[in-house]
C-alpha cells in the first residue's frame, strides 16, 4: 500500500510547481503513455505564456522589498513554505560553510556539526560537480559564491514511519526582488524525517540542485524577454533532477524503481501518463522514461543535451534521437510522430 497521504502531497507539489514557484520532491518508502502534446517554447523564442504571467501576478500580489543580504555566522531569518504553498518564517544558524556552501539549521532541529561537515564535504566533492559538469552553472546573485543548504523541518503534515513527506525543494521567489525572496542560491532540504536517511538526503540536494541550474538556464543564463518568467514543462525539469540523482550516485534509483513495479494505486496499470504530472507514480515512470534514453545512448552526455536544448517540452527529448544508433531508428522530422514512435 502507498503511504497515506502520498497522492495528496504530489498534487500540492504539482500546484505549487505549475505555478513556478517550487520545485518539490515527495518522498516514499517506495518510492504510461497516455501523451499529451503541448505547445512547445524555445529558448530563442519565450513571450509572455500563461505560467509567467500567473507567476508575476503573485509576485506584484506579494509586493517589491529588499533581498536579505548574506549573512557571516549567527542566526537569521528564512520564509519558507508549507505543502499548501503559504509562506512563514523561521529562524536559523549558519552552523558551518566552506568555500562552496554554506549550512543553516532551523532553530531547535538536532543536526549535529558532524553532519553538517558530511554534506558539505559531499557537497564540494561529488554533488556540485557531477551536477555542474552534466548540466549547468549556477548563479551568485547574492555575491557570496556559495549555494545555501537550509536545513529544516518541513511543513508537509509528515504524521510518522509510514507516511509521505517532502524531502525537499527549490524555490526560484529567492532570485526575485519579492516580500518573501531571501536573495540568494538557496536550497530547502527536510530534516524530520529525511535526516534518518542520510544518503537519501545527499541524493535529494543532487535532486534539488538540478532544479536550481535549470531555472538559472532558462531565465538568468538565456533571460526571456523583460518582465516574462519561464518554466520548463514539470516532467521534464522532474526527469531531469531524478537523473541528476543517478549521475550523482553513480547508480540505478531502486526506489523509484520499485515503487513502479509495485503500482500501489494502479495508476500505471490504468494508463496514468507522466505528462499530466499530477500524481507520486510520476516520478517513478519519468526516471524509468530518461533511464530507457541513457541505457540506448550509452552515456549520460544525452541528460547535458536535452538539458541543454533550446526546446522546453518533449521536443528537447526528440532532438537527440539522431545523435545516437540505438535511438535514431525512432526518429521522425516530425516531431510528434517521432514521440509516438517511442511510446509504440
Amino acid at each position: 500500500m502507498a503511504p497515506a497521504g502520498a497522492n495528496n502531497y504530489a498534487a500540492n507539489l504539482n500546484y505549487l510547481a505549475l505555478r513556478g514557484y517550487i520545485s518539490g520532491t515527495p518522498q516514499d518508502q517506495l518510492t504510461n503513455n497516455s501523451i499529451r502534446k503541448i505547445n512547445s517554447h524555445t529558448k530563442s523564442d519565450i513571450g509572455f505564456n500563461r505560467t509567467s504571467i500567473i507567476f508575476i501576478l503573485m509576485v506584484m500580489i506579494i509586493g517589491v522589498g529588499s533581498c536579505k543580504p548574506p549573512f557571516e555566522y549567527g542566526d537569521r531569518s528564512f520564509f519558507v513554505r508549507s505543502a499548501d504553498n503559504s509562506f512563514y518564517e523561521i529562524q536559523a544558524n549558519l552552523v558551518d560553510q566552506n568555500d562552496d556552501a554554506q549550512v543553516f539549521v532551523q532553530l531547535g532541529e538536532s543536526v549535529s556539526k558532524a553532519q553538517v561537515e558530511l554534506i558539505l564535504e559531499e557537497f564540494s566533492a561529488n554533488i556540485l560537480p557531477s551536477v555542474t559538469d552534466t548540466y549547468g552553472p549556477s548563479s551568485d546573485l547574492d555575491n557570496n559564491g556559495k549555494i545555501i543548504l537550509m536545513l529544516h523541518d518541513i511543513d508537509d503534515n509528515y504524521s510518522g514511519p509510514g507516511s509521505s513527506y517532502i524531502a525537499g525543494y527549490f524555490d526560484p521567489t529567492d532570485l526575485l526582488i519579492s516580500r518573501f525572496s531571501n536573495g540568494g542560491e538557496i536550497l530547502y532540504i527536510d530534516t524530520n524525517p529525511a535526516l534518518q536517511d542520510f544518503t537519501g538526503m545527499l541524493s535529494t540536494i543532487a535532486h534539488e540542485l538540478q532544479h536550481l541550474v535549470n531555472h538559472v538556464e532558462w531565465n538568468i543564463i538565456d533571460s526571456p524577454a523583460p518582465g516574462s518568467y519561464v518554466r520548463i514543462e514539470t516532467w521534464l525539469n522532474e526527469a531531469l533532477s531524478l537523473s541528476a540523482e543517478e549521475v550523482y550516485t553513480g547508480s540505478r534509483l531502486t526506489d523509484r524503481i520499485g515503487y513502479y513495479y509495485g503500482d500501489p494505486n494502479y495508476r500505471i496499470l490504468n494508463g496514468n501518463g507522466f505528462l499530466s504530472w499530477d500524481a507520486t507514480e510520476d516520478y517513478s515512470s519519468v526516471y524509468l522514461f530518461f533511464h530507457w534514453l541513457r541505457a540506448h545512448a550509452g552515456e549520460a552526455t544525452i541528460y547535458s543535451e536535452i538539458f541543454n536544448s533550446n526546446f522546453s517540452d518533449y521536443q528537447a527529448v526528440i532532438e537527440q534521437l539522431p545523435n545516437y544508433a540505438e535511438l535514431s531508428s525512432l526518429y521522425d522530422i516530425d516531431a510528434e510522430k517521432a514521440w509516438d514512435n517511442l511510446f509504440n
